[in-house]
């Protein structure tokens, strides 16, 4: 076996090319922005990681002797203050990377997770909207042919179909919310990634 039999097919690569140069404009944008938007979160919070805490330097806070005494409620002793001073310096942290990069970091997730989940269902749908035409044509000729009585076979494989596709539908849900930070971005990823222009 040379190494020319394990490469896939180039036409393999240019059918998904092809499939993405036909998104259109706006979606495209929205993808790009959704992995722009994970990126910058995504350093954030590496950013976050890696360097730690941001402690204040506690020099500069204002010491108990330079409070007037009428601010000073809890009537607390300048070690009792120094000491609340320096915790809150030390449990002090960057806004960015504690608040903001988490939430972009997710919500450019869930907009691109769904996106292609939204992608992959509408190929889905296509393939099986053409097997079903398949199915049904044959169906209809086997009918017809008295080959078979498919009636009664296709009532009950109907209501078993329904009652999958129901199950299917609220299981599908049920991962989004439960797997997807942003339910809404979710959703508007799933439905820009469904419709077709």
């Amino acid at each position: 076996m040379s190494n020319e039999d394990s490469v896939a097919p180039p036409h393999a690569k240019t059918r998904i090319g092809e499939q993405f140069q036909r998104v259109s404009p706006w979606r495209k944008f929205m993808l790009y922005l959704s992995i722009l938007i994970t990126g910058i979160g995504g350093m954030g919070l590496i950013y976050g990681q890696v360097s730690g805490p941001v402690v204040a330097n506690t020099e500069a806070l204002p010491t108990i002797e330079s409070i007037p005494a009428s601010t000073n409620s809890r009537n607390l002793t300048p070690e009792e203050a120094s000491e609340n001073v320096r915790l809150a310096a030390q449990q002090a942290h960057n806004w960015f990377t504690d608040n903001v990069a988490p939430n972009m970091f997710e919500w450019g997730v869930s907009f691109f997770v769904a996106f292609v989940l939204g992608f992959a269902f509408r190929t889905f749908v296509k393939w099986m909207a053409g097997a079903t035409a398949v199915v049904l044509v044959l169906v209809g000729a086997m009918q017809y042919f008295n080959v078979v009585d498919v009636l009664p076979v296709v009532k009950n494989s109907m209501s078993d179909g329904t009652a999958w596709a129901t199950q299917s539908m609220t299981g599908m849900k049920d991962f989004v919310t439960a797997n997807l930070p942003s339910s809404v971005l979710g959703f508007a990823g799933f439905v820009a990634g469904f419709l077709r222009r």
